[in-house]
């Protein structure tokens, strides 16, 4: 920007001429290559520049589009990730019908509220968690194609009040609720003995060991299998899990109470699980009756006349002749038939015989199937479709290893280390056991024992010889997590992460083809407002992950288009600026502007060097405003840390294979996960999981384009915070130049730069006057109304409020019942009043007083040259050059003084002037009428002397 007034009016669109003692001339843009390519020394004309800013222009049209295009082609699954989303956000906040069908199924309907005490934490956690196991969101009858994974439950800060967990009261010593004593007391007196206190620290002992990291992790996180400590059935955990972790504790029944089905009946339950597991033995009995009497039930109506058929002989009709007929022999298991003397009789045996095989054979088939719809049966009463996976190898060794040492080991013993050994390898013999054993323990001191990681090592060299359970690992969405015990220990935070995917194509052997579908992530976390409070701060986040595999040839031709582009319009000279960024500020503020220079030189010595920061190459600035290049800068910098974030996502494990996973991924996924399998066992938090750009090379069968396409998606475009598309609204503001070269649409561009500082002094002013209205509303209600408990929530609710968004300022105001309500009723009124009546109205006032000063080319001129002369003093005054500003204005002081003068001497001779006409005009009156008064004497002397 050369003199600012008269460069700022070529960029604004004016027609005044420079003043041709500049070198440069600034207008909008230039493009990267006609730019370099110019004579330092030349200033283009006026027809070159607007040539070269429409070029330019151009290509940052093209940019838009390619990009645009990129984001939009690169995902194709919206429609359905908003349904599924939709879905999801429904069974947390359930409106009238999802209330209705959870009564239907005897479920419990709690909503997701902002605020909520750790009951009903532990119930939207349970309730989630059943619906990503038996419906995956969506139906029972799409768990062909959809699955759900709880990927992550994090759970930090166990700390637990001082509470009994086996009474859920007071401890033995708390005199608040003693039952143990007896008599009477005074009220300063105290009746615990000693053997209350000893049963108090009992009772702390055991606390302490239920709210432990290890048992929290092992049993909470992790989980138990629902068909060895049912949901909800609190006498099996406590004596299973609870007693030998704690050397004879126990826990009371509500800690661990089913919060969805049942509502913690654990006495009714188990008597109807003892009668539905007699009803199930019985009929087993009676079924290997039947096989042995070779009776088949539930033959049908045409094999059995098929039968009769083969074996009607003569003597069927002479019951003395014999025992019955064959479909008397059927239907009466009592008469065996035994007679076999004549031939007939070796016949009828033969052919009964046949029979007997085929309904042998068909009773087998119909007992097997049998047996299916039972073990089917059994298994839906514990796990839903799609429980197990039989490729989590990771899974596998780590129940493995928890199985043989037990909650928080480290080390295991040999005898223990042999029978884990023997557990995978069935077939070793003693002998090949031992020699196994001192080539797996590499690192053995003496001890005898083995550590995790030496046996996760050889799990990996040896897997494919390991023998796993046929159904595989237990998922950790089908797991008991008795979240109710959060009630109990109160952790200062919880997060929850599910996975959900669309899986069109599973197949039974496990391999894939590279593509995933859809795929969305749902964290819950809760932190505790207050420790040891029990109440929560919700915060639900929903992200939404690209489909694996299905990067285009067109996809790939837009990246290559958008990276090339960006680096020549912005990232090259961004990244320079960059670099030379504090060599150019200290050039400025070393800036020597000498005396003896008029005021318009020393402003373009300035503009020089400000335009060095923002384009130290100085190529744009040639033919660009400041705040053109700027805005290009801007958009450099968030291009870079959208790539930067994109690749730092890629390389994070926050991604789980969904469908089948081939040889290649299995090993990927234990290599990946042997730190979580050591840690998880200790009680420690790691993150686990697959990082992208590992699925991408271990888990997909991409190869060549394709891999390459996908793996530069990853890392440079795929992010979860929408940065990229904050990028396209930069350059679409970018691309918006095009109004300030058309004359019919460059009143937009001259009205806002007219009213810009008008309008960031009253958004100071209107931002004051909200944050005063917060301070009010908080300590007047901030006690009873969540929306208004801090400073920021009240900041917000208010300013959504005065621009219509009514729902958070009013939520849980009851006006007309409670007095607070009626209050705050009050104070929103007084608020829509001062600040939206009145406040917003200037607003408006400021932008038509601008547009209609930009229809008035002089008063534009006159004010567009004030607000470029106050930025340039501002400027001056920020870089140490206060003393120039000081001189200039000095300058003009004077020079106003003397104008003022001169108009002050001008109007003192123009009143002289005045008065002294004014004197002739008095004596001239005076001899007109000194003449008037001689001639009217004159007149009347004659008529006198004609008289």
């Amino acid at each position: 920007m050369a003199a600012p007034s008269g460069s700022q009016s070529d960029s604004e669109g004016t027609d005044e001429e420079d003043t041709g003692s500049t070198k440069w001339k600034w207008s909008e843009l230039s493009p990267f290559a006609l730019t370099a390519a110019l004579p330092e020394d030349t200033r283009p004309s006026d027809e070159l520049c607007q040539r070269l800013r429409w070029i330019r222009l151009f290509w940052w049209n093209v940019l838009l589009v390619v990009y645009a295009l990129l984001l939009l082609v690169s995902s194709t699954d919206r429609e359905l990730s908003s349904a599924l989303r939709q879905e999801a956000v429904e069974e947390l906040f359930p409106d009238w019908n999802k209330a209705a069908e959870r009564m239907k199924e005897g479920a419990k309907t709690p909503e997701l509220k902002e605020l909520l005490h750790v009951a009903d934490v532990s119930t939207t956690l349970s309730l989630f968690n059943d619906r990503c196991r038996d419906q995956s969101f969506v139906s029972t009858s799409l768990k062909a194609v959809w699955e759900c994974k709880l990927f992550d439950v994090v759970v930090n800060g166990l700390s637990g009040a001082e509470w009994d967990p086996a009474m859920n009261r007071h401890l033995p010593d708390s005199d608040s609720d003693n039952v143990f004593g007896h008599g009477k007391k005074g009220v300063f007196e105290t009746k615990i003995d000693a053997s209350s206190r000893d049963l108090a620290q009992e009772r702390r002992r055991e606390m302490d060991v239920i709210c432990s990291d290890i048992f929290f992790q092992n049993h909470v996180v992790i989980g138990d299998d629902p068909k060895l400590i049912p949901r909800g059935d609190a006498t099996a955990f406590s004596e299973k899990v609870v007693k030998p972790a704690t050397q004879g504790g126990s826990l009371h029944p509500d800690f661990d109470a089913n919060t969805i089905r049942g509502f913690g009946q654990t006495a009714i339950m188990d008597s109807l699980a003892h009668l539905h597991n007699d009803e199930q033995e019985t009929r087993k009995d009676m079924e290997k009756i039947t096989r042995a009497l070779h009776l088949d039930l539930h033959h049908g109506r045409e094999s059995a006349e098929e039968a009769d058929s083969l074996l009607e002989r003569p003597r069927a009709s002479s019951p003395a002749g014999g025992h019955g007929s064959a479909r008397l022999h059927r239907r009466n298991p009592w008469l065996i038939d035994v007679d076999a003397e004549d031939v007939e009789g070796d016949r009828a045996a033969s052919s009964a015989s046949l029979l007997q095989a085929k309904e042998d054979g068909s009773a087998m088939n119909e007992s097997a199937r049998q047996e299916e719809r039972e073990k089917v049966a059994e298994d839906d009463a514990y796990y839903g479709p799609g429980c197990f996976d039989s490729h989590d190898v990771a899974g596998l060794l780590r129940d493995l290893w928890a199985s043989h040492i037990g909650d928080g080991g480290q080390n295991m013993n040999m005898n223990a280390a042999k029978a884990m050994l023997k557990e995978v390898l069935p077939n070793m013999t003693s002998a090949s056991l031992e020699r196994l054993w001192q080539s797996i323990n590499v690192d053995d001191d003496g001890n005898g024992s083995l550590s995790a990681k030496e046996f996760l090592d050889f799990a990996e060299n040896h897997l494919r010889e390991l023998q796993f359970p046929v159904r595989g690992y237990l998922n950790l969405e089908c797991r008991n997590h008795h979240f109710s015990l959060l009630g109990l220990c109160k952790p200062a935070s919880i997060s929850v992460l599910y996975q959900i995917g669309f899986v069109p194509t599973t197949t039974g052997s496990g391999l894939v083809q590279g593509i995933s579908g859809t795929r969305m992530h749902i964290r819950m976390i809760f932190s505790q407002i207050e420790p040891g409070s029990g109440w929560y701060k919700a915060d639900l986040r929903i992200l939404v992950k690209s489909q694996v595999g299905n990067i285009s040839v067109k996809v790939m031709v837009l990246m290559a288009a958008v990276l090339t582009l960006c680096l020549v319009l912005t990232l090259f000279d961004t990244a320079l600026t960059l670099v030379l960024l504090p060599l150019n500020l200290l050039r400025v503020l070393k800036l020597d502007l000498p005396s003896s220079t008029s005021y318009e030189e020393i402003e373009h010595m300035l503009w020089l060097k400000v335009l060095c920061i923002v384009d130290a190459r100085g190529v744009l600035s040639r033919t660009s405003a400041s705040l053109v290049i700027l805005s290009e800068r801007l958009i450099g910098i968030f291009f870079a840390a959208a790539c930067v974030q994109a690749a730092r996502e890629a390389v994070m494990p926050n991604s789980m294979p969904m469908g089948g996973m081939s040889e290649q991924c299995v090993y990927a996924w234990l290599r990946a996960n042997k730190e979580w399998i050591i840690n998880s066992v200790k009680g420690n938090y790691v993150e686990h999981g697959l990082s992208v750009l590992t699925y991408v090379h271990e888990c997909t069968s991409l190869h060549g384009v394709e891999y390459v396409g996908e793996l530069a998606f990853q890392l440079l475009f795929e992010e979860e915070g929408s940065y990229h598309a904050l990028v396209v609204g930069l350059v679409f503001l970018r691309v918006l130049e095009s109004f300030n070269l058309s004359y019919r649409l460059r009143w937009l561009p001259r009205t806002i730069f007219l009213a810009k500082f008008k309008l960031i002094n009253f958004v100071i002013a209107y931002v004051a006057l909200v944050a005063g209205f917060a301070l009010l509303m908080t300590l007047y209600f901030g006690e009873l109304y969540m929306q208004y408990s801090t400073l920021d929530r009240s900041f917000h609710t208010l300013l959504v409020y005065s621009f219509g968004m009514t729902e958070r300022a009013t939520y849980g105001m009851k006006p007309f019942i409670e007095r607070s309500g009626g209050h705050l009723y009050a104070a929103l009124f007084v608020f829509s009043v001062f600040m939206v009546t009145i406040i917003l109205n200037m607003f408006t006032t400021i932008v038509i007083d601008a547009f209609a000063a930009e229809g008035d080319p002089d008063k534009f001129s006159r004010m567009y040259q004030e607000e470029v002369r106050g930025l340039t003093h501002s400027l001056l005054s920020f870089f140490g050059k206060g003393h120039v500003v000081a001189r200039q204005l000095r300058k003009t002081h004077r020079l106003s003084v003397h104008k003022l003068d001169q108009g002050q001497s001008s109007q003192q001779s123009r009143g002289s002037l005045a008065s002294l006409l004014g004197q002739q005009e008095k004596v001239e009156e005076k001899v007109e009428d000194k003449v008037e008064d001689k001639e009217v004497k004159e007149v009347k002397e004659q008529k006198e002397a004609e008289s």
